[in-house]
């Protein structure tokens, strides 16, 4: 995958991690990690004073730098970023509410399917006992 195309998914999701709590540099990095594996190679970017990191964990840095000071969308509270007031931040609670509907509604669906899938072998198995109750019935009879 592109740099490009890995620094603009990092500029979009890193608000959303933000969402209702506060991460680290580190944090950000374990969830961009998780949710971009193709975007999280070992290549190294060295810079002039011979130092280097991970490219992807700078594009993140970059990103984080770009959402605070040119558009004021993410703040660094001691060691910890935090998602700033703003439309945005709404906006993006209300996709959060939004995702977390839809995947209780994708679970009760499927809750529904694993019910009914249980419920048909139980109910074939049910009627064929009560089959073969009918056919064995004259030589069930109880003697005293």
């Amino acid at each position: 995958m592109s740099n490009e195309n890995c620094f603009s998914k990092f500029r979009k999701q890193i608000p959303v991690l933000l969402v209702g709590r506060s991460l680290t540099t580190a944090g950000i990095y374990t969830e961009i990690s998780l949710i971009f594996p193709e975007c999280t190679s070992d290549e190294m970017i060295v810079y002039k004073n011979g130092t280097g990191r991970l490219r992807w964990k700078h594009q993140v840095r970059q990103a984080q730098y770009y959402l605070s000071k040119q558009k004021n969308v993410i703040g660094l509270s001691g060691n910890k970023w935090t998602l700033l007031e703003s439309d945005l931040k709404t906006e993006l609670e209300q996709q959060e509410v939004e995702q977390f509907a839809k995947r209780e509604r994708i679970k009760s669906g499927l809750e529904m399917n694993l019910e009914i899938w249980v419920r048909r072998p139980l109910n074939l198995f049910i009627s064929t006992v009560r089959e073969l109750a009918g056919i064995m019935q004259p030589y069930l009879t109880l003697r005293y």
